[in-house]
């Protein structure tokens, strides 16, 4: 993200990719027993507002954001795979403390919310329309931790 100066408003790009697995297990089905995994990614960019303000080397950051977002999951069933897609607009809400080390080089501390929700998906390459009890809930909560570079 690039800021204003040493404080006020700015703007950038804010991206997130999730990649992971939700788990494996086992479900009787007919009296067999089978196994499955089902391993999920999911993918956020859009155009970013900022805010930072600065007291002495501490800078408070607010993020905002609203852009796309993209959900892919793959089901592996014992006798079967099944892939969801879907895409959706999303949001995101960015908190942040940076502490200042040197000119330019920061140390901190931050937590985003990214939201949205797949009202379609594309299962198996058929479009389904989820209703509102049913629709997959993309909503987040991340942290990070790290150094930080102002060019």
């Amino acid at each position: 993200m690039t800021y204003a100066s040493e404080g006020g408003f700015g703007g950038g790009i804010f991206c997130e990719y999730w990649d992971g697995y939700s788990g494996t297990g086992y479900k009787k089905i007919n009296n067999q027993l089978l196994n499955f995994r089902q391993e999920d990614n999911m993918f956020f960019i859009g155009p970013c507002l900022s805010y930072r303000g600065v007291r002495r080397d501490l800078f408070f950051t607010t993020d905002f954001t609203v852009g796309y977002y993209n959900y892919n999951s793959l089901l592996s069933r014992g006798y079967g795979l099944d892939q969801i897609k879907g895409k959706t607009f999303g949001y995101g809400l960015g908190l942040g403390l940076d502490v200042r080390l040197y000119k330019g080089l920061c140390i901190g501390a931050g937590i985003n919310l990214l939201g949205g929700s797949l009202v379609k998906v594309t299962v198996n390459s058929k479009e389904l329309e989820l209703s509102d009890d049913n629709r997959i809930n993309l909503t987040r909560l991340t942290t990070n931790l790290g150094l930080k570079l102002w060019l």
